[in-house]
């Protein structure tokens, strides 16, 4: 067995046998919920000059439109990632994120206005972040047939999150957003 499934499948005996204690964490408050959290960004880096150009001979090798906010998504370790979690936890669902920084011009990069410098060492970190949540259950992801099956569904979400983040761009905010401030405090 692979090393996600291992993680899968100690995730699911951990959440069967652990009790609960007075100070329970965010992934183990719900009983149904399994504690496993994975990470994973489907483009691989972030934007930059150079990833942006290895983004467009992509999409004119593939025929398909570049897109003007992000990347395009690689989908073969995404799609490895799902079939593997989706064997061991039953539960398992695909939370998509897209992140909106205000005042960041289209066309330009979050990093080069609020990157690790800008944070860490002159404390000043992007006055807010919009974050769009969509939530996938599996059976909304084609896994199980052709890997290209998936490959046209991670473009139909791509563009989806392209057209959100055009609409960020204009109006600085995502359409329906509920807005709910969590205040975050430099040390």
């Amino acid at each position: 067995m692979n090393n996600l499934g291992e993680l899968a499948s100690d995730s699911q005996t951990r959440n069967t046998t652990s009790k609960q204690s007075e100070s329970v964490s965010l992934l183990q408050s719900a009983p149904s919920r399994s504690p496993l959290w994975l990470l994973i960004f489907p483009e691989g880096t972030i934007t930059s000059d150079e990833e942006r150009v290895k983004s467009v001979r992509y999409a004119e090798r593939e025929g398909i439109d570049d897109l003007a906010t992000m990347l395009h998504p690689r989908s073969t370790g995404l799609l490895f990632c799902l079939k593997t979690l989706s064997a061991k936890v039953p539960d398992l669902q695909l939370l998509d994120l897209t992140i909106g920084y205000p005042g960041v011009p289209a066309g330009k990069y979050p990093q080069d206005y609020y990157g690790l410098f800008s944070v860490f060492l002159y404390g000043v970190p992007p006055p807010t972040l919009h974050i769009h949540i969509k939530i996938y259950n599996m059976s909304e992801i084609p896994k199980d047939g052709e890997t290209r099956d998936f490959e046209l569904w991670l473009r139909g979400v791509w563009r989806e999150k392209e057209q959100r983040l055009l609409d960020f761009f204009d109006r600085q905010r995502f359409d329906g957003e509920v807005e709910e401030c969590v205040p975050i405090k430099q040390l």
